[in-house]
């Protein structure tokens, strides 16, 4: 066998030493891409909005101090007008066209139902749908920071049965997911020996006076509202125009900032599923309100659960080895007990959904809410 010559030997050093230096600056250089639908138009685009803008905004104050071992985030965020099929379209093409290494922040569980199938073929994550429904927290792509429907329904429940409430009504969307959200407040009320009156209305689309008559007709005692702000605000005004008043209760699906928008809503119940926003004395909250700021984007109770969401997702990834799908779930799988800043979270390979905190608020005049 030939000895190699000292010119060769040097030759292969030289090789290997810019092949480690190439290598160290494509990896200082490449992205984590973070796929993201949402309704940043139609008729709940400042939804879609706020999710956006609040991870956004943690995710700068991250890449400003030098992203993720080197690696800078970058979310893609494509227009869904609140569309179930276009989502999934979305997301087909974040994944096979972008490719993202998750899925984040989409806007609710009904948007959430084609993307999941499509995750799961690339062993992807679904990371904090804005959503508790039980339509989707069974699946295995799924990863949540929120607490679940049920969660905030055994809240609105304990809370009215103090006051001998026994007379319910559900208002909820005639799609699947929506049937699935009465189903879970029939169930718990079940346990009580209650049948609530059931309500049901088409998503997007204007409640047909007709339905809050009937609804009237029943004489609840208590309105449970599992849909998005447009029916409450209707149904509300439904109830000014009749001379009626019934207490209502919605789920954090409503939306609590478009809620606060309307003077005619003061009074109502509404679960939240994060710290009230101007409870700065919570450090998450004022972590958050900081990079708001910094971003010049309103805090809110939306723009913070996608703070704290983005928050929890960034400790993941400081966990993953890698990039890829696989190594992204991983990460999460290993984030564990993890507290924000004064909202814990626990996600592991046995628990996929990180809390079950809930509170219940009401919104007083001038469109704040008191805990």
């Amino acid at each position: 066998m030939k000895a190699i010559s000292t010119q060769a030997r040097v030759a292969v050093f030289a090789f290997a030493i810019t092949a480690a230096s190439t290598s160290f600056v494509v990896h200082a250089q490449e992205k984590i891409l973070i796929g993201q639908s949402a309704p940043l138009s139609g008729p709940v685009a400042d939804v879609g909005r706020d999710i956006r803008d609040g991870a956004l905004a943690y995710f700068a104050k991250v890449n400003a101090a030098g992203g993720i071992n080197g690696r800078k985030i970058e979310m893609i965020t494509l227009d869904d007008v609140s569309d179930r099929k276009r989502a999934g379209a979305n997301a087909k093409m974040l994944i096979e066209e972008k490719k993202v290494s998750l899925l984040y922040g989409f806007a609710s569980a009904t948007l959430s139902l084609d993307a999941i199938p499509i995750a799961e073929a690339n062993g992807m994550a679904i990371f904090a749908p804005f959503s508790g429904s039980l339509a989707i927290r069974d699946k295995k792509s799924v990863y949540t920071v929120r607490a679940s429907y049920g969660d905030e329904i055994s809240r609105i429940v304990a809370h009215w049965s103090v006051f001998g409430a026994t007379k319910m009504a559900v208002i909820h969307y005639d799609d699947e997911v929506g049937k699935v959200n009465y189903t879970t407040v029939a169930d718990l009320l079940k346990a009580h020996g209650q049948t609530p009156h059931r309500v049901s209305v088409k998503r997007g689309a204007k409640v047909d006076p007709k339905v809050f008559e009937d609804l009237f007709a029943y004489g609840p005692q208590v309105i449970i509202a599992t849909t998005q702000f447009p029916p409450v605000l209707e149904l509300i005004d439904a109830m000014a125009k009749s001379s009626k008043s019934f207490p209502i209760s919605a789920l954090s699906f409503v939306n609590p900032d478009e809620l606060a928008g309307s003077k005619a809503a003061k009074g109502t119940n509404v679960t939240q599923v994060v710290p009230n926003p101007r409870t700065t004395s919570v450090p998450i909250v004022k972590e958050c309100g900081e990079v708001m700021a910094a971003a010049k984007v309103e805090l809110n109770y939306t723009t913070l659960e996608s703070c704290i969401a983005a928050k929890v997702l960034v400790e993941g990834l400081r966990k993953a080895r890698g990039t890829s799908p696989k190594e992204v779930v991983a990460g999460l799988q290993k984030i564990g007990k993890y507290d924000t800043g004064g909202f814990v979270v626990n996600i592991s390979d046995t628990s996929q959904h990180g809390s079950n905190w809930t509170d219940l608020s009401i919104l007083s005049r001038g469109g704040t809410y008191r805990n």
